[in-house]
């Protein structure tokens, strides 16, 4: 079973809530039900892909990320552990 559901918003600016919320989602709805479920799967990941890839954080890596979790809580005030 492949669910779809859409949503649209009357929001056209700060001061214009106006918009034909259920015209979009029904035009989001009649272009998404024409797709297989590998497409929309394929298109959503592509989608947030951009979003969510775009930068990365390294802290550092010391022997204490080797360390159970309850011993780096019992050591986190005297051990440099960045993770």
């Amino acid at each position: 079973v492949t669910l779809l559901v859409s949503i649209g918003s009357s929001y056209v600016n700060y001061r214009d809530v106006s918009g034909d919320y259920q015209g979009i989602a029904r035009r989001y709805l009649d272009a998404a039900g024409g797709r297989t479920f590998d497409d929309l799967r394929g298109r959503h990941v592509a989608d947030y892909q951009t979003l969510f890839n775009r930068t990365t954080l390294d802290l550092g890596r010391t022997s204490a990320a080797d360390q159970p979790t309850d011993v780096r809580i019992a050591q986190h005030n005297s051990v440099n552990d960045p993770q």
